[in-house]
């Protein structure tokens, strides 16, 4: 995908939220040009400005209590803008007005076009999420994935922060700055099965999950006769309780679909949030809380144990057996 151009306009007593916005977009592959990087000692200020707005797919202008009330050249960068949506069609985006604080926009023009809020503070991400949508780049980047319950393969822990990055997800250990989860999330319940959609990814999850994937039941002699125990398994054993729980599922058409399947990791970090839930878990409180963490199909280094996801830390971990280990299915949504 070709890289979008976009022009970022503020006034200078906002300049830490737009270095903010700066280090999201670019953290997308935006091209941002963003005055305080991009002008060079000796160059025509006003020339280079009035070049980068004439070069730009959008024109992002943060509309604060200080820039709407402002005489100044943020003013003219707006005139300039707007001269240039002149020559678009009708209903083509360029101008993406933000709001980073609660004030009135006095330009009739402007009062025409949906804006973009960024405030208050817990709906930062959402916000972010608006932009990057309209700029076509909200989608986040999976490895490709059938629909069996086949395991995927060894996954280097490289490639795996190499990859939360990328996607800015949030991990508390390997990416603490990621935006995490901005979905919004659906809950429905088909043929009495409870599920999550999840349409910013194309995905449809379990709204609930397994139980520890972990144990397994033995019978074992007493004096008084047999009884069933619960037992810790080993890694092997947590893939073939995985493969069991995945065909009841498919089975019984767990909410009217055959096509579940193990979560990738990627997948699995587009759950996590970068605030915690009622429930103290950094997922949308729309899922159940007893999966507290979650198996993906995606093995360790030393293929003896798989990356895992827990939701108490908002992390990645590698899952040794000695703790609990829970899966929530998923399936990719066909458009």
């Amino acid at each position: 995908m070709k890289s979008k151009n976009v022009f970022l306009s503020y006034a200078s007593e906002d300049i830490l939220e737009a270095k903010k916005l700066h280090r999201y977009l670019s953290e997308h592959r935006i091209n941002v040009w963003f005055d305080k990087n991009n002008l060079l000692p000796g160059q025509d200020w006003k020339l280079e400005i009035e070049t980068a707005i004439n070069k730009s797919n959008y024109f992002i202008l943060l509309l604060s209590k200080n820039s709407v009330s402002k005489k100044g050249f943020v003013q003219k960068e707006v005139k300039i803008a707007l001269d240039i949506l002149d020559y678009f069609p009708e209903k083509s985006v360029f101008i993406i007005p933000i709001r980073i604080t609660n004030c009135a926009v006095n330009n009739s023009r402007f009062q025409k076009i949906q804006w973009i809020d960024l405030f208050p503070r817990k709906h930062y991400a959402e916000g972010i999420n608006k932009i990057l949508e309209t700029i076509g780049v909200n989608k986040h980047r999976f490895r490709k994935n059938t629909h069996s319950t086949i395991l995927i393969t060894r996954l280097m822990e490289k490639d795996l922060i190499e990859s939360i990055r990328n996607n800015n997800f949030y991990d508390s250990k390997y990416n603490p700055s990621g935006l995490g989860s901005f979905s919004k999330y659906i809950s429905k319940v088909i043929n009495g099965d409870t599920v999550i959609f999840d349409e910013n990814n194309g995905l449809l999850w379990q709204q609930s999950g397994s139980e520890d994937l972990t144990k397994y039941e033995v019978i074992e002699k007493t004096k008084k006769g047999y009884k069933v125990v619960q037992i810790k398994g080993n890694s092997l054993w947590i893939e073939v309780n995985a493969r069991n729980y995945l065909d009841v599922l498919n089975k019984n058409k767990y909410a009217g679909f055959d096509d579940w399947r193990i979560p990738t990791i990627e997948e699995g970090m587009s759950l996590i949030k970068r605030r915690p839930n009622k429930y103290d878990l950094n997922i949308s409180s729309k899922f159940d809380s007893i999966q507290w963490n979650l198996f993906t199909a995606d093995k360790s280094e030393d293929y003896k144990y798989y990356w895992s996801i827990n939701f108490k830390t908002g992390s990645v971990f590698i899952n040794n057996i000695r703790i609990s280990v829970f899966l929530r299915a998923v399936r990719s949504i066909k458009k």
